[in-house]
């Protein structure tokens, strides 16, 4: 039978963090669940359920796009439902490309939040008749920021500003600098990929859709960092 090892990932629009949502700066939360069917056979039928929890306001859903055609519905109380009927994903022996999905939305929190507050979600994915798969939480602490014009990876690395609209500086510690850098949608697909020269480095954006990224940046020595930004 089909199997998944899935994860859904929670990205605060303005800030671009995953781990904290800015009272004063972020409106958005960005959720993307993806699933790939590891199992020995071809997935039928793939439904994900989403308890959506009280902090989050349910009236500001709005459905951002899947990977394969979804048929949208509400469960009991506030749970979402996302129904991808005959969708025939293939295992990822056969065809690793092929054995994943996605489905993004985006929601507000609700208007009272205080600092500190955890904003948890997890969702369950169900192929064909197996057992649901939950996937670990996306956890936001809230929390109040002076700005979000720059982004730093835990190393040093960063960008700037962010949000960006048509240009994108990449920068890091250290005489080596960086080699290479690539940008990742949030499904995990790569947009960009561009080697480096010199520090700051001018990343071309324009022609990226709107919406929330993550960088890898690579170093001479192979070590690589990760930022998000929008």
């Amino acid at each position: 039978g089909s199997y998944d090892p899935n994860d859904k990932r929670g990205i605060a629009n303005a800030s671009g963090s995953d781990s904290r949502f800015f009272l004063d700066a972020d409106e958005w939360i960005d959720y993307t669940v993806r699933f790939q069917n590891t199992g020995t056979d071809t997935a039928f039928t793939v439904v994900i359920r989403d308890e959506i929890e009280a902090d989050l306001d349910l009236l500001s859903l709005e459905v951002l796009g899947a990977s394969h055609p979804f048929t949208p519905s509400f469960g009991n109380g506030r749970e979402l439902v996302f129904t991808f009927n005959g969708i025939q994903l293939p295992d990822s022996a056969t065809d690793l490309l092929g054995s994943q999905g996605f489905v993004a939305f985006r929601l507000k929190p609700r208007e009272g939040l205080l600092p500190g507050d955890a904003i948890e979600n997890t969702a369950g994915i169900y192929f064909d008749f197996n057992e649901p798969i939950i996937t670990a939480p996306s956890v936001l602490v809230t929390e109040l920021s002076t700005g979000t014009d720059e982004a730093r990876a835990d190393d040093g690395v960063h960008v700037f500003p962010n949000p960006a609209v048509h240009l994108l500086n990449v920068s890091g510690p250290g005489a080596d600098g960086l080699a290479l850098v690539e940008v990742l949608a949030l499904d995990g697909r790569r947009v960009l990929t561009e080697r480096v020269r010199s520090v700051p480095h001018a990343l071309s954006i324009a022609h990226l859709a709107p919406g929330a990224y993550r960088l890898v940046a690579v170093r001479p020595n192979g070590a690589a960092a990760q930022v998000l930004f929008i």
